[in-house]
């Protein structure tokens, strides 16, 4: 038996870069600039009266770092971060994250790929990415 709902899409375009958009109280879409083909990454700033939540950061590039820094002027820092996986657009700012006491929460795997991956000095990462990616 094949169940058919109808879907209702909340939003006629995307939101800009670097800003908040709320789905529902209490989750919020940022959708962060990307500085290559594929333009965004999709974050997601989850709150409740405990506290925030992040879910995913972006690269680590002075547009990126000027929204979040924009972002939590409004919201203050989130608690906790969750790094869903190693790619650096859902990575790429953790390290400052944890920097302003936010709590990681990641895989053990996942993270500890981030963590050899930051290890890499940035031209070796930039031909590392171009051979994974070719």
């Amino acid at each position: 038996m094949t169940l058919t709902r109808d879907i209702q899409f909340v939003f006629e375009q995307a939101p800009a870069s670097g800003q908040l958009t709320q789905v529902i109280p209490g989750i919020d879409w940022v959708r962060m600039p990307l500085p290559f083909a594929l333009d965004h990454v999709n974050c997601w700033l989850l709150s409740d009266d405990k506290g925030r939540y992040l879910i995913d950061t972006g690269v680590a590039t002075q547009e990126t770092f000027d929204s979040w820094n924009r972002i939590v002027e409004q919201t203050g820092w989130p608690q906790k971060l969750l790094v869903t996986h190693f790619h650096p657009d859902h990575s790429g700012l953790a390290g400052w994250f944890a920097e302003q006491d936010c709590s990681i929460v990641s895989s053990e795997i996942e993270w500890g790929i981030v963590q050899e991956l930051n290890a890499i000095e940035d031209s070796p990462y930039q031909d590392f990415y171009a051979k994974w990616y070719a």
